[in-house]
Formats: structure tokens, C-alpha cells, sequence
């Protein structure tokens, strides 16, 4: 949840997000994409009349759940078809993380895509949360399903299924915001799927997220989220990504960074 505060501080406009439930990732820290998605809820808001088509999230401290979340949006640049918003997201008197995003109102020209590269179909898949055994994943705001096979796999890759597990307000910039949520789900143990065996399981925080928006999002549906990480090194590891709707339109791409850790005094070989 995100709300426009009564004030500005000077040009930027401020929002105030609270965490609400399911906020937290696996190490009881602030999960990454929600502040993504709030953060472009308040990027897209400064100017309705333009779509969001990209946003570029870097993360600088760990977040808390007991503390409402500051976003302070400001205009860098406004020009006939583009604009850039600068987004500084604040909790505690402390800057957390800050993005960069892009607003267009569009530019008539080719409209070309490569199929979507995901193998796994619905039919074979199964929640994720199921899988893992999470406690309360009936409860989560959106379904990830995964072929057990491909999740259990050493290979460097993963496509999931995803939808909200209920409606959505008919408001396009929600549904952005939800997809960039769960584009943050899956992504790193994917990357470390190669290294389980040799170095069980790890230690590691998002550095950095970008998402590029190629075509509106229509989040009432299942999408397909085929992601696969071309490297490991120096304790960073990389991730690519790309979404699909159901019926193959290619609706956004994403790529992030993070640190990878084998986590200490833990058996190998398992």
C-alpha cells in the first residue's frame, strides 16, 4: 500500500508505503519487490498522462517491517515523449534504496518479439510454496508455479507461472507494480541452483533490479517468468529474465545483481 503524503519536500513529491503482510523475504528483512512495486507507483504517479516503461531499483541497506517506507519522487527531465523520475526510498531517516525510472507516451514504429524461451507447461507445474513446504503459502498475494523436475535441477534456469491470487483494480499502474513484485521471486536461488551440491545454501541480498516494460500488462492472467543466470563470481552473481503472458506476448524483460555467499559451517556435498 502506498498513499501520497499532504506535503512536498521542495520538488520531489512524497509517498508514505507500509509493509502490510507477506512483506518479508526469507531472512526477516523488507522483500525487495514490494519496494520495487511501490516505488513505481510512485514514479508513475507523477505524471498519469505518460506509461512507465522502465525502472532501475538499487538497494543500499535492508528494509524493516515496523516503519512506514518514505518515497520521494522528483522530475529529473521532461522532454516531448520522455520524462525520468529519480525515486529516493527513506525509513528511519536512513536512504534504503533509490530508482531511476522512464515515462514515454509512445513513438508509432516496428512491433517485433522472439517467442518465449520457457519449457515448462502448466499442466506439470506446481506451487512453489507447496513444493518448499512454506508455512501459509495458500496465502500468498501472488501464485508461483514451477515444474518440480526444473526446480530441483542443477541447470542455471527456471521459468515459473504466476498470477495474483485475487482481483485486481483495473488501475494499469497496480498492475505493474504487482508483476514487478513477484519479479523478484526465484531469481537468485536459480542462480545458485549449479552450486547447491558443492556448496549447499547461501547467504546473499539484491544489489540491484531493473525491469523494462515493452507492452501493457494485463496481471488478471497467467504469465510465464523464464530466467536464467549466465554467471557466478567474485561473490556477485548475475540474472536475465523474460515475461510472457499466456498466450506468448512478451510484456517485460528483467535483470538483476546479487551477492552470493556459501553459508558457513554447513555440510556439502548434500
Amino acid at each position: 500500500m502506498i498513499e501520497r503524503s499532504e506535503t512536498e519536500a521542495g520538488a520531489a513529491i512524497l509517498w508514505r508505503g507500509v509493509a502490510g503482510e507477506n512483506a518479508t523475504n526469507l531472512a526477516g528483512r523488507l522483500f525487495g519487490g514490494m519496494v520495487i512495486a511501490q516505488s513505481i507507483v510512485a514514479a508513475a504517479r507523477v505524471n498519469p498522462t505518460r506509461h512507465l516503461h522502465s525502472l532501475q531499483q538499487v538497494f543500499l541497506r535492508g528494509g524493516q517491517t515496523d516503519a512506514p517506507i518514505d518515497y520521494y519522487a522528483e522530475t529529473l527531465f521532461t522532454g516531448r515523449t520522455y520524462q525520468s523520475v529519480r525515486v529516493e526510498v527513506r525509513q528511519k531517516g536512513e536512504v534504503i534504496a533509490h530508482a531511476q525510472a522512464g515515462l514515454s507516451s509512445g513513438i508509432e514504429g516496428p512491433d517485433r518479439q522472439l517467442p518465449s524461451p520457457a519449457t515448462s507447461a502448466f499442466d506439470d507445474t506446481i506451487d512453489r510454496g507447496e513444493l518448499r513446504q512454506r508455512c501459509g503459502w495458500q496465502d500468498a498475494p501472488i501464485a508461483v508455479r514451477v515444474e518440480q523436475s526444473r526446480e530441483e535441477g542443477s541447470e542455471p534456469n527456471l521459468d515459473t507461472w504466476l498470477k495474483p491470487n485475487g482481483a485486481l483494480p483495473a488501475d494499469p499502474i497496480m498492475h505493474q507494480a504487482m508483476l514487478s513484485y513477484v519479479s523478484d521471486r526465484a531469481f537468485m536461488s536459480t542462480a545458485w541452483k549449479p552450486h547447491r551440491a558443492s556448496h549447499g545454501t547461501f547467504q546473499g541480498s539484491t544489489l540491484d533490479h531493473t525491469i523494462w516494460f515493452h507492452r501493457p500488462v494485463t496481471f488478471d492472467d497467467w504469465h510465464v517468468f523464464a530466467m536464467h543466470s549466465p554467471v557466478i563470481t567474485n561473490g556477485r552473481g548475475l540474472n536475465h529474465g523474460v515475461i510472457h503472458h499466456r498466450d506468448g506476448t512478451h510484456v517485460a524483460s528483467v535483470a538483476q545483481q546479487g551477492t552470493f555467499r556459501p553459508k558457513p559451517n554447513q555440510p556439502h556435498g548434500t
